[in-house]
């Protein structure tokens, strides 16, 4: 929904959703610079992705609290999204894409504006409740460490080229160019 496609086809599920509105996809986005819907409270956010599955009133209120405590962000519920912090609207964007539960999940640098302390718990959840979801991911970062702590395989790009793709211990193992190697270092003995 960001850009139209120019060519190829975009399946999900062996679905083609390539002409479909954004709605319709079952694709949810987490960007590092996160967008919420200003005209509403932090809990409207989250009610919002979390009615997209159509849930009845109790159901969907229960999906949106569960959600909100997730990611230790209940105590926002009735805040206005203008005032969060970095780390505050990022906490609420992972708390939409769990209420929602999407089939494939884009995140672009999702953790970059949460604080240290939060940051490695955070993406552990995500990957737990994603994974529990069966949702695919697309995860892009540059911090190598969150790469290693959320991915299944890593495709490592320079110069707008892929270079490898592979696990971790693969990528370790046997480094397809010195970047590689410089980024995953084999194991100290």
């Amino acid at each position: 929904g960001l850009a139209r496609a120019r060519g190829g086809t975009i399946r999900i599920g062996g679905r083609d959703v390539t002409t479909e509105p954004p709605r319709r996809r079952d694709v949810g986005v987490i960007l590092q610079d996160v967008p919420l819907y200003e005209h509403l409270n932090v809990r409207a956010n989250v009610e919002l992705a979390a009615s997209s599955r159509r849930l009845d009133r109790a159901a969907c209120a229960a999906e949106v609290d569960a959600a909100l405590q997730a990611v230790e962000a209940a105590d926002l519920a009735g805040r206005s999204t203008t005032g969060l912090s970095g780390g505050e609207r990022a906490r609420v964007a992972v708390a939409r894409i769990l209420a929602r539960r999407p089939a494939v999940v884009l995140m672009d640098e999702p953790y970059a504006a949460v604080d240290l302390l939060h940051r490695g718990p955070l993406r552990r959840l995500v990957r737990t409740r994603l994974e529990e979801t069966g949702a695919a991911v697309l995860h892009v970062t540059h911090d190598i460490e969150e790469a290693i702590d959320v991915a299944d395989r890593v495709a490592v790009m320079a110069s707008g080229r892929i270079l490898q793709v592979g696990t971790v211990d693969e990528l370790r193992a046997q480094p397809a160019d010195p970047v590689i190697s410089a980024f995953f270092p084999p194991p100290s003995a």
